[in-house]
């Protein structure tokens, strides 16, 4: 979803999203220039790690309340306009009507464990992903995801920009 806002950002047309089972997934966007691309593809990682790291913030100052408010929407959104395949429209559908759930019922301690899960879900799986994208941008760059992307756009190697996502998500993920 990072990839698509920043895309929206900067007048680029989101084609679609197609989320993995590992929870991975991938925001196909149209039409940019090279700098608005790296852009898109910079901001991925940054974004999961960044939400990741604003959530435990959320989390720390019991401030729980405002996950169905921030999730539903985005979800939603996501949901109508981007979702293309099975796994990532029952994914979605299924976190939005648990915490629709959540918020219908005020089960505030639900949706602080939901919460709770949610979060640190997304720090480790940006934290893991961060890795991977590190070691594939040394061992087959050309499979590095956004680092291979960065690395046509920008023709600063692949390897720098695996570090570059690893050192924000490894400094997020024990901030």
């Amino acid at each position: 979803v990072s990839h698509a806002l920043a895309a929206l950002v900067l007048s680029q047309e989101v084609k679609y999203i197609h989320l993995e089972q590992d929870l991975s997934g991938t925001a196909f966007v149209g039409g940019g220039n090279k700098f608005g691309n790296s852009l898109i593809a910079l901001v991925g990682y940054l974004g999961a790690s960044a939400l990741g790291f604003g959530l435990s913030l959320v989390l720390v100052f019991g401030k729980y309340a405002y996950f169905p408010y921030v999730f539903i929407p985005l979800g939603v959104v996501a949901l109508v306009f981007w979702i293309r395949n099975l796994f990532g429209a029952v994914w979605t559908l299924s976190q939005i009507a648990v915490l629709g759930g959540l918020l219908y019922y005020q089960q505030p301690v639900w949706l602080i464990l939901f919460g709770g899960i949610a979060t640190w879900s997304l720090v480790a799986e940006a934290f893991y992903s961060a890795f991977i994208v590190l070691k594939l941008s040394f061992s087959a760059p050309k499979q590095a995801g956004d680092a291979t992307l960065l690395q046509k756009f920008t023709s600063i190697p692949a390897g720098f920009w695996g570090v570059v996502f690893f050192v924000q998500a490894s400094y997020l993920f024990v901030s």
